[in-house]
């Protein structure tokens, strides 16, 4: 497999149901802790953030393994398209998810949809 089509397939998996199930109960399970009436940023939410990207970490370095590519293969991939593509909607999606301040967002929202 061509490796820019590995860069393409995990996008598709990352906005696959599946992978946004994992996601949603994730953020359900800890979402509780988040005060969505202040900017505030608590300790706390730092070592769920830690807990995200390391579920999210395992996921794709699985989602890779299957398509026997490395991260560091899929990494080196990321920056050429980043570096020629005109449009870095994928690198900027995939750069969006490991984001704090986007995933404290998420988290605040969530948590406003559970009560």
């Amino acid at each position: 497999m061509p490796q820019d089509d590995v860069v393409y397939e995990v996008m598709s998996y990352l906005m696959d149901e599946q992978f946004g199930d994992i996601v949603e109960d994730f953020c359900l399970q800890h979402c509780d802790i988040f005060d969505v009436n202040t900017e505030e940023q608590k300790f706390e939410y730092t070592n769920v953030y830690n807990k995200f990207l390391k579920l999210f970490e395992n996921k794709l370095e699985e989602f890779l393994k299957q398509r026997k590519v490395t991260p560091q293969e899929f990494f080196v991939e990321c920056k050429r398209l980043q570096d020629e593509e005109d449009d870095n909607e994928i690198i900027d999606f995939l750069t969006a998810l490991s984001d704090y301040q986007v995933f404290i967002g998420v988290m605040k929202e969530v948590k406003l949809r559970k009560k």
